[in-house]
């Protein structure tokens, strides 16, 4: 299989250290990790570049993670999407799970180790639906 590009990722969020952390972190394993404190700004970047993963905090000022959701899947269905917070309630949860979020992590995170496997999890999605479309497109598309 020939090697693909890095997984590219954008984290949003409102506190800059946790960005600083999960930016090192994931660079560290590969990735190509951007960031954002703004959602407004991210969103702005969603409509010019592409990103396979969003990881997002449902909390922030003025546009919140739960309508920056919304506004990207509606665009790009294919983009993974995790969120985090650190205010958790069922309601929420299952608000993002019906709008496609892929997985929801609590903060403070259980350990880094434990975001690496949630995000390698959206890589594995990722790859298998690259691979359903390259078999599609070469057994000729739609039937």
């Amino acid at each position: 299989m020939p090697q693909t590009a890095p997984l590219r990722i954008l984290v949003v969020d409102d506190e800059p250290a946790i960005l600083r952390t999960l930016e090192s972190f994931l660079r560290l394993h590969g990735y190509d990790c951007q960031t954002e404190t703004d959602p407004a700004a991210a969103l702005a970047r969603l409509e010019q570049e592409i990103f396979h993963l969003v990881i997002t905090d449902l909390v922030m000022p003025g546009l919140d993670g739960m309508e920056l959701v919304r506004r990207l899947k509606a665009g790009r269905f294919l983009t993974e999407v995790i969120v985090m917070t650190a205010f958790s309630s069922l309601d929420r949860a299952l608000e993002a799970y019906h709008l496609g979020v892929s997985d929801y992590l609590l903060k403070p995170f259980e350990s880094l180790e434990h975001v690496a496997a949630v995000v390698g999890q959206a890589e594995d999605r990722l790859n298998r639906w690259r691979q359903a479309m390259v078999r599609t497109m070469e057994e000729g598309g739609e039937r």
